[in-house]
């Protein structure tokens, strides 16, 4: 009887294991050896590696690592912008190297590279010689805000303030900080040409070989720029300034302007000449209608729309450039409407359309080069050009006289020629 009641201990003990493994198992997902799903990405947590402007950097590094995994991230840098540093989760600085070979941290983890844009006029032969340089240099640096009734900065824990300004060392740190004072948003601190640096508040950055200007802004506004967001993306939709050269930046809060919207500029009397950046796919209605003080104009390769009216009476318009490699596929309904001043303008090879009215009034406008993907021109679009006498035409006689061509597209024109490929026609 003894081992009998030894045997049924023994399997009663046996079977509350089995029952117990098996309880488990039921709630168990499959794992890897170091511990994750088996569905997951090989490495335990994510490093991405990002930068402030994306466009101006080409960056490795980013994937799945375990902890104490070694991580290597390089950033190379394009011409026009130079390096300030790596930042953990963008707020602690880490290296001013440009590889930054480290172990990778038991969580998540954002490294950031921080570009700055180099002002305008000094050369990269230029910024070589003074890093080179054997002489004590030293910069100004200028840390201000955008609007004293937002918010004050602070420059190496000085007391709050509207602005300060100090002389750095080349390589030497600083560290800014944005107090809000309202209920506006804090948007970032900003370079001088606009570049979003940072969204945090505060910032350890390096002194470069050039005197620098950090600006914290509030609210959707930057240099009289207004903004409206749109999901992942900002628009310009108008302009409060009155200085004569505005430089659109690329990115805003940390997205990029996509457009420039319906009337953002429209009848600005101090606007002589615009920057657009290659994040703008689009210029919309009247956007710079009446300008009158605009001379030059540069769209860029990413426009893909202009729209109505978008560039009518800017009489003082003499040069109108399409960027190579353009995407724009059709000259809008007046878009160039009396625009006096112009005397040639270039249409790129992506157009296949121009529009009713496209060119109407442009007295002074002497020559047009149409490229041979143009399969239609609207009604009156060149009507009142007077003083016209080449059409340069990219494509061959037959390919002309097979454009759909509007009525009265050449009414009041001068005795222009087209210049085929394959020979000449007269008006």
């Amino acid at each position: 009887m003894k081992k009998v009641a030894s045997l049924v201990v023994i399997l009663l003990v046996v079977g509350v294991v089995l029952f117990a493994m098996l309880f488990v198992g039921c709630g168990e997902q499959e794992t890897t050896s170091q511990g994750l799903p088996s569905d997951s990405p090989q490495g335990a947590y994510k490093l991405e590696v990002t930068a402030n402007i994306s466009e101006a950097v080409t960056l490795v590094g980013s994937g799945y690592y375990d902890y104490k995994d070694d991580i290597s991230a390089q950033v190379t840098v394009k011409e026009g912008y130079v390096f300030s540093g790596w930042y953990y989760n963008e707020t602690d600085l880490l290296s001013n190297q440009t590889t930054y070979n480290g172990k990778m941290w038991s969580q998540d983890v954002v490294l950031k590279a921080i570009v700055i844009k180099i002002p305008d006029g000094l050369t990269e032969q230029e910024l070589q010689r003074r890093a080179n340089s054997s002489a004590s240099l030293s910069y100004n640096l200028t840390v201000e805000t955008s609007n004293g009734e937002y918010g004050l900065v602070s420059l190496d824990d000085s007391i709050n303030s509207e602005m300060h300004k100090k002389s750095c060392r080349p390589g030497q740190n600083f560290k800014v900080l944005a107090y809000s004072r309202s209920t506006e948003r804090f948007m970032g601190w900003y370079g001088a040409s606009g570049e979003l640096i940072t969204t945090n508040a505060s910032i350890t950055m390096t002194m470069p070989y050039f005197d620098y200007q950090l600006v914290a802004r509030w609210g959707n506004t930057v240099n009289g720029l207004y903004f409206t967001e749109d999901g992942d993306y900002f628009s310009v939709v108008s302009y409060g300034g009155h200085d004569d050269t505005v430089v659109i930046p690329a990115s805003f809060g940390g997205k990029r302007i996509t457009s420039i919207g319906a009337s953002a500029f429209a009848d600005n009397q101090y606007l002589s000449s615009i920057v657009i950046p290659d994040s703008v796919t689009s210029i919309g209605d009247r956007a710079f209608y009446g300008c009158s003080g605009l001379t030059s104009i540069t769209i860029s390769d990413s426009v893909t729309s202009i729209g109505y009216r978008a560039f009518a009476f800017c009489s003082g318009l003499t040069s109108v450039t399409f960027a190579k490699g353009s995407q724009l596929t059709s000259i809008q309904v007046d878009a160039f409407e009396y625009c006096s001043g112009l005397t040639s303008v270039t249409i790129p090879d992506s157009v296949t359309s121009i529009g009713d009215s496209a060119f109407f009034g442009c007295s002074g406008l002497t020559s047009i080069t149409i490229p041979d993907s143009v399969t239609s021109i609207g009604g009156i679009a060149f009507q009142y050009c007077s003083k016209l006498t080449s059409i340069i035409f990219r494509g061959t006689k037959a390919q002309w006289n097979a454009i759909s061509k509007g009525g009265g597209w050449n009414d009041d024109t001068g005795a222009y020629t087209v210049h085929c490929t394959d020979g000449d026609i007269s008006k």
